[in-house]
């Protein structure tokens, strides 16, 4: 694998965007904008051309990691905005804002990840860090997210990140920036990953990129355990969560950068 051609920036000016996700249909980019403390978070859609950008949402809430569902017709994220952080739905034209998750005994859900192919959604627990899964479809008010079985041995973390293709294999690391993982429900069983950062399956099912801790895209190879360089940004940094077309054409991806001026100033 190779990156072809230069790499195009979408979004222009001083900004803190992060955690893009492409659309299953390939038409657009969702994001957040924000860096915590007294900067506004919300969420952003644009077409993946970089035009048309758009606010989803603009409130004082801390709105983050949105992601699009199998059909494209949802955008779930994770926001504070009625207390304890919890996931909510919105439509990608802005409509429809609802909470969907349900928060028991202080075990905030967050960082949404919808299945490719079905209405499951693994989530992060806030409070424990351990990953769950809970299913949109159930009716009778919003379901409660199941835990994901523990990782062998005792202790540590499992932060899922990303389904594969067939929805069998969720992807993710034992922590934020620690080795990744691969979780096989069927058989309930972990693989922990010779890389680290949270990786994205290709549709091949064996080959993921990551994000690594060094801020360049790689890509490992799970039957061959191969590791190689995919894109480097030197000095600037690929940050961790980033998005692949469903054809497996396109990044999407953002980078972290140091930007300094000289100013004049006349002294009397």
């Amino acid at each position: 694998m190779a990156v072809v051609g230069n790499v195009e920036k979408l979004t222009r000016g001083l900004n803190f965007y992060n955690m893009p996700d492409v659309s299953p249909d390939g038409q657009w980019v969702v994001f957040c904008s924000g860096a915590g403390g007294d900067d506004r978070e919300d969420i952003l859609i644009m077409r993946t051309d970089g035009t048309g950008i758009r606010q989803l949402t603009n409130d004082a809430a801390r709105d983050r990691g949105p992601r699009f569902t199998a059909d494209g017709a949802v955008i779930l994220f994770f926001s504070n905005r009625d207390g304890a952080y919890g996931i909510y739905a919105i439509a990608p034209d802005g409509g429809g804002l609802r909470h969907v998750s349900r928060e028991e005994a202080g075990r905030s859900s967050v960082t949404p990840v919808p299945s490719p192919v079905d209405s499951r959604v693994a989530a992060w627990v806030l409070t424990d860090g351990s990953g769950c899964i809970t299913d949109l479809s159930r009716t009778g008010g919003a379901p409660p997210c199941d835990p994901i079985h523990a990782l062998e041995g005792g202790g540590g973390q499992f932060l899922p990140f990303n389904w594969s293709p067939d929805g069998k294999v969720l992807y993710g690391s034992r922590g934020l920036g620690d080795n990744a993982v691969a979780y096989d429900l069927p058989t309930k069983r972990y693989e922990t990953l010779p890389v680290r950062g949270w990786p994205v399956p290709l549709r091949d099912g064996h080959r993921l990129l990551v994000s690594t801790n060094n801020g360049e895209l790689s890509l490992f190879d799970r039957g061959s355990g191969k590791i190689e360089p995919v894109l480097a940004l030197d000095p600037d940094e690929i940050n961790l969560s980033f998005s692949l077309s469903r054809d497996g054409k396109w990044i999407y991806f953002t980078v972290s950068t140091d930007e300094s001026d000289v100013w004049l100033a006349e002294l009397r």
